[in-house]
């Protein structure tokens, strides 16, 4: 063989050498990354699986946080509306308490009322009977009112006399 068939042969080897080495290299990163492929849809696979497990903790959380907030707002609506329940009770008893005494003052008025018009006639039924009393003196008498205060006086004053009198003697004895 001459060195022009060596020199085709090496050649030609070294050309099928080169292609089966392309095609091995070519099928080995092919498989590299494939495999690398596989290995980032793996890796996003499990951090998209994170990050929706933390975002559902995150909803939970504020979902939590809503809940309470609106419980403490219910229980501070439901305080307030018990306070409000409990005043109104408390006024409206307090009315009906009111309109009881109103009541009672307004039967009290009107006793007090008719007594006091029970009163003014007594008033005017005994004027009356002293005014005829002392018409029916002064006719039995034969003196005016008068007459019969002046007498009266004269009497007290001759009786004190005598009883200022009496005194003294027993105070000299």
């Amino acid at each position: 063989m001459s060195h022009l068939n060596i020199w085709i042969i090496g050649i030609i080897t070294f050309a099928v050498g080169c292609g089966v080495s392309y095609f091995i290299q070519a099928t080995v990163l092919k498989s590299k990354k494939e495999r690398k492929i596989k290995e980032a849809e793996n890796e996003a696979e499990v951090i998209k699986k994170r990050k929706m497990l933390e975002a559902k903790e995150h909803f939970l959380q504020l979902k939590t946080e809503h809940e309470k907030n609106a419980n403490e707002r219910n229980s501070r609506m439901a305080q307030a509306e018990n306070r409000i329940k409990q005043k109104e009770s408390s006024l409206s008893q307090k009315f009906e308490e009111n309109q009881r005494q109103k009541k009672e003052l307004d039967v009290v008025r009107d006793n007090l009322g008719n007594q006091m018009e029970l009163m003014e006639r007594k008033q005017e039924d005994l004027e009356k009977l002293h005014k005829q009393q002392v018409e029916q003196l002064q006719t039995i008498s034969g003196l005016s009112a008068e007459e019969a205060k002046g007498q009266l006086i004269e009497s007290l004053k001759t009786e004190s006399r005598s009883e200022a009198m009496s005194y003294i003697n027993e105070i000299v004895d």
